[in-house]
Formats: structure tokens, sequence, C-alpha cells
């Protein structure tokens, strides 16, 4: 399917999209992610810290609220990315609470 964003837009995607790849090929572990699903939390917590320091909980918090303010095909660029990983760290409900956070402080 060929691409119909803008080239900057596009961009972007494409550089989420490998900044997500290349997380996945270092955190990627199917024996532990085994053993995780029988235990709460169910997730490592250090893996979470590691997906917002890159800034991925902010993916569609908007700049003015100290997100990224991207959209909704960045956001499924990352997710895309990390479920051929089977990276299962808890980004999307982190991400939505964390819009309804920074939304509702202001």
């Amino acid at each position: 399917m060929p691409d119909t964003n803008p080239p900057e837009a596009q961009q972007e995607i494409d550089m989420l999209r490998d900044s997500a790849a290349d997380f996945v090929r270092r955190s990627a572990d199917t024996r532990q992610l085994r053993e995780r699903r029988r235990t709460l939390p169910g997730y490592k917590a250090a893996t979470l810290e590691q997906m917002a320091e890159l800034g991925w909980l902010g993916v569609l918090v908007p700049e003015a609220y100290s997100g990224l303010g991207l959209g909704l095909a960045e956001a499924a660029v990352v997710q895309q990315e990390l479920g051929k990983g089977l990276i299962a760290d808890p980004l999307l409900p982190g991400r939505s609470f964390n819009s309804f956070i920074a939304i509702s402080s202001y």
C-alpha cells in the first residue's frame, strides 16, 4: 500500500517504526514473557520505563501538555512493531491514561 502521508509526516512515522523495531530487537524475550504471564503485575517495569523515556507514553498527548503531539498513525506504528516482537508491556493503557491525566490536569 503506498504511503499517503506528507513527506515530513512519513519521515516521522518511519523514524518511529525504526526506533520501535530496534527496541523490540533489544527487548523481546518470549521465555520471560511466558514466565511473567502467571505473575503480577505481568510486565517488567523497567521495560515500561524505557518506553516512557522514548516518549511513547505521550504519543497522543498534545505538545502543550508535554506530550509528543502525534496522531493515531504514529501510535499505531509503535504498537505494530511492539506486537511483532510480542512485547506485552502495557503501553496502550498507559498512553490512554497519560492522555487523560495530562489534559484534565490543566
